[in-house]
């Protein structure tokens, strides 16, 4: 099947099988009702054909120990409190967010807003980039196994109204390159620490 994909495209002579692979799987991306199954490589999501919230919320509640997240836009109330009850749980959540947007979210929020109660538990921790270049990550791991990627922000018009994707990549290359990557952003010497508190 993969031979009948490489054809002439685009002017670029033919297809690489292995770009043709790649090529299957997105014009075979799931429905919005699909999950993909645990033995899938990759699973490309678009919205607002689906509603890529509910596709986070799947990913996120599968953790039993750690989430790194990346989040340039974090103010989806149900990604937020997903978080939160899975640091009750025990699970460690590590989150690296751009302090310009972290700022404009709370701006006018009340002391209830849900972030304020996530970044208050004990086993989560979070750094802010505070340079002018932003943080314009969206993506997580999810117990050093399944990576989430994509344009997606993690905002409700992000997840449900803009055209945008969100990808879910099962393979350990792919994980420990977000992991090591992460951690660079991580440990950068000009991060800020925030607790609701500081």
């Amino acid at each position: 099947m993969i031979d009948a994909i490489c054809v002439h495209t685009w002017g670029m002579g033919r297809i690489p099988k292995a770009w043709a692979a790649v090529l299957l799987i997105v014009l075979a991306a799931p429905s919005a009702d699909a999950w993909p199954d645990a033995a899938a490589a990759v699973a490309v999501y678009y919205a607002p054909e689906t509603n890529l919230e509910q596709v986070d919320l799947r990913i996120l509640e599968a953790a039993r120990r750690s989430i790194d997240f990346a989040g340039y836009n974090l103010s989806n109330h149900a990604v937020i409190q997903a978080l939160h009850r899975l640091a009750r749980s025990g699970v460690r959540v590590r989150l690296y967010l751009d302090g310009e947007q972290l700022a404009n979210t709370l701006r006018r929020a009340p002391p209830t807003h849900p972030l304020y109660r996530l970044a208050g538990e004990a086993n989560v921790s979070v750094q802010l980039r505070e340079a002018k270049a932003a943080m314009h990550l969206k993506a997580y791991v999810v117990d050093g196994e399944v990576l989430r990627t994509g344009s997606a922000n993690f905002s409700a018009s992000g997840l449900k109204r803009q055209d945008n994707d969100l990808v879910v990549i099962r393979d350990a290359a792919a994980v420990v390159g977000f992991v090591a990557a992460f951690e660079r952003l991580w440990g950068r010497p000009d991060n800020r620490e925030w607790r609701p508190s500081l």
